[in-house]
């Protein structure tokens, strides 16, 4: 029997009331199997998903962005480089 990864993350997608139930039946199903093919792909395939959603991987809460302003130097001149990124208001 051939299981197809995307038919099983949909399922589960479709069947959960919120973000935060997705995020703890993935968490769950990805935790329980061992460290096989399997599971490997399901993880890519959830750490895509919450990237492309912009949500959390532990929780499903939705990642707000951050940036700071980094001082540098550019052939002598200075400069600042913005750097952003996502952090989850639940889990830090």
């Amino acid at each position: 029997m051939d299981v197809d990864i995307y038919e099983i993350f949909n399922y589960i997608k479709d069947n959960s009331d919120n973000k935060q139930e997705l995020a703890d039946n993935m968490n769950s199903l990805i935790m329980s199997t061992d460290r096989s093919k399997f599971s490997m792909q399901l993880n890519k395939l959830w750490d895509e998903y919450c990237t492309s959603y912009g949500i959390c991987v532990c929780c499903g809460e939705r990642m707000i962005a951050i940036e700071e302003k980094e001082p540098m130097e550019y052939f002598g001149f200075p400069t600042n480089e913005i750097i952003t990124y996502q952090v989850c208001p639940n889990c830090g």
